[in-house]
């Protein structure tokens, strides 16, 4: 099991914004979480060059505990419309209900999976 570090694959804090990537995310890996709190808008991308294997679902989680890879107690977040983030598979991007002091993706099933999923942040 890998440790998963995300990227700052666009930083412009000047108009208020951040882009975070996590690249070949597999179901044996953990993505380490994003700890933004002053930046309150949230939204999660899983690109369309994903990978979903057999059986593949990612989900978007937080914690308002310890951040870090594996030491909070992650729950599944919900979108805009109030629909869990707990078992997408397939491409999409959605707003985040749930400020949460931490943040990731975790694929959580399937065989043969290699995610890329992005997390744009701003104030």
């Amino acid at each position: 099991m890998a440790i998963i570090y995300p990227t700052v694959s666009s930083e412009r804090l000047a108009d208020g914004h951040k882009v975070y990537t996590w690249t070949g995310l597999t179901e044996n890996d953990t993505a380490f979480a994003v700890n933004e709190t002053q930046l309150g808008d949230r939204s999660w991308e899983i690109a369309t060059s994903s990978n979903f294997g057999v059986g593949g679902q990612v989900r978007i989680e937080g914690a308002n505990l310890a951040v870090g890879a594996v030491t909070a107690d992650y729950q599944a977040l919900t979108d805009s419309n109030a629909l869990s983030l707990a078992a997408l598979t397939a491409a999409t991007v959605r707003m985040v209900n749930e400020m949460t002091a931490a943040q990731r993706p975790r694929v959580v099933a399937g065989t043969g999976v290699s995610v890329t999923v992005r997390c744009m942040l701003r104030r």
